[in-house]
């Protein structure tokens, strides 16, 4: 069985998987790490995927590139993590072409499938940013849209991360991800996500009849609310922007949490926010938190929201 979980960054993607492949109960269970350790960041975030699959019983198996040579000797189930690391190490480090790669990489997931029960890999999505960039990244970017399709197409199972909500995109949603750690008292919180200038704001005062220009709507580029806001605010459009102003600040943004959880002031709060994370590492560091950030402060909102909508071209789907 094939299973491909795609998701930009903080997007719940990784959980997501680890809970799907703990869940068919393999005696053994292999995660093969891409990550290149090259500096301190990219440490630290190996450093963390490690405390989210402590106690899991996953063998690690470390795989910059060569995928091939990482098919283990005793047969179990695979949890590939991530196919994005996999391009980006075979094309910048070993200098593979676009072509070579994709052939490494496919004959390495085909030998992985031939000896394995499962074999689950996550991958990004670095395709929605709307950014041009020189060629060599742009190969890069192809080369890994091209892998996601013949994989999605060789696959049982396809599922995308948004806020840490699974939705199946070929297949059903296993049991072990439908509604999970959603179960809990209601809150009367709303979450809506969805690109730039994708009509959320609209979407929401028509399906609520609110004035889109009313006092009860808070416009995040004005930073964080006072504590008076708080008891008038109906709408926090743009979380995302309120982030960005708080994201050195752990003591803020802890509270951000708090007011935006507590709605006995305001019953139905309604939370907006840009969807960050589908496109390309950003090279500023404080860019990768803000985004990294923000997407993660959504997956832990949408745990707790009543229902989780995204809004794209003013169209809404419900996640939740």
């Amino acid at each position: 069985m094939l299973g491909l979980i795609i998701g930009g960054s903080g997007s719940g993607k990784s959980a997501i998987a680890e809970t799907l492949i703990v869940s068919y109960g393999a005696s053994r269970r292999y995660y093969i790490a891409t990550m290149s350790a090259s500096d301190a960041e990219s440490q630290r975030r190996i450093a963390r995927h490690r405390r989210m699959r402590d106690g899991k019983g996953f063998e690690t198996l470390e795989c910059p590139t060569d995928l091939a040579t990482a098919v283990p000797d005793a047969p179990g189930d695979i949890l590939l993590e991530c196919l994005s690391n996999l391009v980006a190490n075979e094309m910048f480090l070993a200098g593979e072409s676009r072509e070579n790669t994709i052939c490494k990489v496919m004959g390495g997931i085909d030998a992985l499938c031939r000896n394995n029960d499962h074999v689950i890999i996550v991958t990004n999505n670095v395709f929605e940013d709307g950014i041009s960039y020189p060629r060599e990244t742009e190969a890069y970017i192809a080369c890994l849209g091209e892998l996601n399709r013949r994989l999605a197409e060789a696959a049982d199972l396809v599922i995308e991360a948004q806020a840490g909500i699974p939705t199946a995109l070929k297949g059903e949603l296993p049991s072990c991800l439908q509604n999970q750690a959603y179960v809990k008292e209601k809150n009367g919180m709303i979450l809506i996500i969805g690109g730039a200038y994708q009509g959320k704001l609209a979407w929401t005062c028509r399906k609520w009849a609110l004035d889109p220009d009313g006092p009860e709507i808070w416009n995040g580029a004005d930073g964080m609310p006072s504590e008076s806001d708080w008891l008038r605010i109906r709408v926090v459009n743009g979380l995302h922007q309120i982030i960005r102003g708080i994201l050195d600040d752990e003591q803020a943004m802890a509270l951000l949490k708090e007011k935006l959880l507590n709605v006995s002031a305001v019953p139905g709060r309604i939370v907006l926010t840009d969807e960050l994370g589908c496109g390309l590492v950003p090279i500023s560091t404080e860019e990768r938190k803000w985004r990294e950030n923000t997407g993660r402060f959504c997956e832990a909102l949408a745990k707790e929201a009543d229902e989780v909508y995204r809004v794209s071209c003013g169209l809404a789907q419900k996640l939740q």
